[in-house]
């Protein structure tokens, strides 16, 4: 009975922060997640480049390196969908996530149309062309998964649940 308690006062504190609370504390509550979040992205493409790096290749390195622009793209997208949903999260929920699919279609659709003006201008050249192709591919053809991924965690932290987001 007791923890059941604590548990309602820990609910109700995560719910009034942005009432009772300072706004630097509230602040730092709400985003220190996001930050976390953030950053656990950044390291999975460092995870990725780091096993990649293990072949020796300069030029493998050089085509994954060129592909997360695309990735950080994916990731935007998903915010745009999250955060941007969570407005009128009561009637738009099952909207965000059907456009966040859509949207994914659409990237796919559009990134394969123009892949080889894309590369080229991400700055890929003979060398790392077929490299920076495969993977570029590879994230593109995830991009539905990719921008959908993000869709529900930031609907969740705009709507005052940081810490069940970054889980």
């Amino acid at each position: 009975m007791i923890s059941k308690n604590r548990a309602d006062n820990r609910k109700m504190k995560e719910n009034e922060i942005f009432e009772k609370a300072p706004v630097s504390k509230a602040y730092f509550t709400m985003a220190l997640p996001v930050v976390l979040s953030m950053v656990v992205s950044l390291i999975y493409n460092m995870v990725d480049t780091y096993f990649i790096a293990g072949t020796g290749n300069t030029d493998l390195v050089a085509g994954v390196s060129l592909g997360a622009p695309v990735f950080t793209l994916m990731i935007a997208l998903g915010d745009i969908f999250g955060l941007g949903g969570s407005s009128v999260i009561s009637r738009m929920c099952v909207f965000c996530f059907y456009a966040a699919i859509l949207c994914g279609i659409l990237v796919i659709i559009i990134m394969l149309a123009f892949r080889m003006p894309i590369l080229h201008m991400l700055g890929a050249d003979e060398d790392t062309l077929c490299y920076a192709s495969a993977y570029y591919t590879g994230i593109v053809i995830g991009a539905p998964f990719i921008i959908l991924s993000f869709t529900p965690s930031n609907l969740l932290r705009t709507e005052g649940f940081a810490k069940a987001s970054m889980v």
